[in-house]
């Protein structure tokens, strides 16, 4: 998908995705483009071994296949085989130097490795071509948050840590490689751990209660991220998802990762809003201060208003 800091209007994508799934045959894949289709469908689905054998049979009958090299370096991306994912996205940048997708993928390859210079240097030639930011994009379709997930989810701190801002932070992150692993640990923490209330915004006293407010749940996530050596920021707001009720006023934050500025909603909580690209963000979050839109081309507010309707993702 290609992204150019304007709007994404993604419920006709979703839809166009769900087609081709129905619509996918089963058996008899005879082109390269068949076999592409199916592989699609099946790192859709998470089955990224298999998506990567569909992948596989697309470049056997046509080695030139660009796309298919493209999208078997996402499959193994997801699969945490960066090394191997930079290989295909190499090969798929051979065969067309200008695809500004691939480069921004080959960047958070290199960026997973610990790479950051290259990394960059993969980001600057995708911004050169098409003016992709990194932080377009989607960490929760290309990036496996496996083994940090399970820290979080399936080891439980001692509760003397747990009611420490300072203790949790270190807990969440120990097993984290970078800084956005050490982004994910924390907003999963919180998401999974505190619950949403009227009131309730000091991290000491959030962590105590298990409650919060929208503010509260921003306030807690700056803290834990200042102490895991993270820079975040607390970022107010309104939404534009509550109805024919334009004005919600609401909180969230941005946290900085490999020198660019990434986007989430701990209160809304979920995949979607853990380091949404800016295009979709802004469908539902319009921030007081325009610079925090993130976008090249910020919107008015009578802009904001005019967007199509959005509404949490169940």
């Amino acid at each position: 998908m290609k992204y150019s800091g304007g709007i994404i209007i993604i419920k006709l994508g979703l839809s166009l995705i769900v087609l081709s799934i129905l619509c996918m045959p089963t058996f008899g894949q005879t082109t390269a483009e068949e076999w592409f289709s199916k592989g699609n469908v099946l790192g859709m689905q998470g089955k990224f071994d298999e998506a990567i054998q569909a992948y596989d049979k697309a470049i056997d009958l046509d080695p030139n296949f660009a796309k298919g090299w493209k999208t078997k370096g996402s499959a193994l991306f997801g699969l945490g085989k960066y090394d191997e994912a930079i290989a295909a996205y190499d090969k798929a940048i051979q065969l067309d130097p200008n695809d500004a997708e691939a480069w921004n993928n080959t960047g958070h390859a290199l960026e997973s490795l610990g790479k950051t210079s290259e990394a960059n240097a993969a980001y600057g030639k995708a911004k050169e071509l098409e003016n992709i930011e990194p932080n377009e994009f989607n960490s929760s379709l290309n990036y496996s948050y496996e083994l940090i997930d399970h820290h979080v989810l399936e080891k439980k701190p001692p509760a003397s840590v747990e009611i420490s801002v300072k203790k949790l932070a270190a807990f969440l992150t120990a097993p984290a490689t970078n800084d956005r692993e050490k982004a994910r640990a924390i907003y999963r923490w919180i998401t999974e751990n505190i619950e949403g209330a009227p009131s309730g915004t000091r991290p000491d006293n959030v962590l105590k209660e298990r409650k919060a407010n929208c503010y509260g749940y921003a306030k807690l996530f700056e803290a834990l991220a200042k102490e895991a050596n993270l820079t975040a920021v607390t970022i107010d707001g309104h939404t534009g998802i509550t109805g024919d009720k334009f004005r919600f006023e609401h909180t969230w934050n941005a946290v900085k990762i490999n020198g660019s500025w990434y986007l989430l909603d701990a209160t809304g909580g979920g995949e979607y809003y853990f380091l949404t690209p800016p295009s979709k963000f802004i469908l539902d979050h319009f921030p007081l201060d325009p610079k925090w839109q993130l976008l090249n081309n910020p919107l008015s507010e009578d802009e904001f208003k005019r967007l199509p309707k959005w509404h949490l993702p169940s």
